[in-house]
């Protein structure tokens, strides 16, 4: 679930404008001030958040809606990547339909990984490039996700990624 501040003065919103303009504005000037900015956007953009702007750079491509966060999904997709890193013994899905039922949704499906690093985009790539994966991702008919991640102690990075959509 991501948060979002609301800065609650006037003073505050020309301040962070007069830093967002000047970062812009050294980054344009030094390229490696520009590269060190997207890294520390991407450091502080949790994981889970970077997969799901992922995804739906491949659906907004391919002309499907973008998926907004669900309020039950990345709870149920944490817990299942847990359980897949505590036993880091391969992949396999969790049963949809009880989750489907507690949760009153009316559509669901899972993707997961499991990979060396955090990398959202690679993540992205490998479902893209499976049949069954990439239907899960621009299936029209999910209107909402959540994305989960846990690294075993082999180091082991899963990432289960629900699609859902509410009753």
């Amino acid at each position: 679930m991501s948060r979002t501040r609301t800065l609650a003065t006037p003073t505050h919103l020309l301040l962070a404008l007069a830093v967002a303009l000047g970062g812009l504005l050294i980054g344009a000037a030094n390229p490696a001030s520009a590269q060190v900015g997207a890294a520390t956007t991407q450091a502080v953009t949790p994981f889970p958040e970077r997969v799901r702007v992922e995804v739906n750079k491949q659906r907004t491509a391919n002309r499907v809606a973008a998926l907004g966060t669900s309020k039950s999904a990345p709870a149920a997709a944490q817990s299942w990547a847990r359980q897949l890193a505590n036993a880091d013994q391969g992949l396999s899905h969790q049963p949809l339909r009880p989750l489907m039922d507690r949760n009153h949704w009316s559509r669901a499906g899972e993707n997961v990984a499991y990979l060396g690093s955090k990398d959202a985009a690679q993540v992205t790539r490998m479902w893209m490039n499976s049949s069954g994966h990439r239907a899960n991702i621009l299936n029209a008919g999910y209107t909402h996700t959540g994305v989960g991640v846990a690294t075993a102690r082999s180091g082991r990075v899963y990432v289960v990624m629900l699609y859902v959509a509410s009753r």
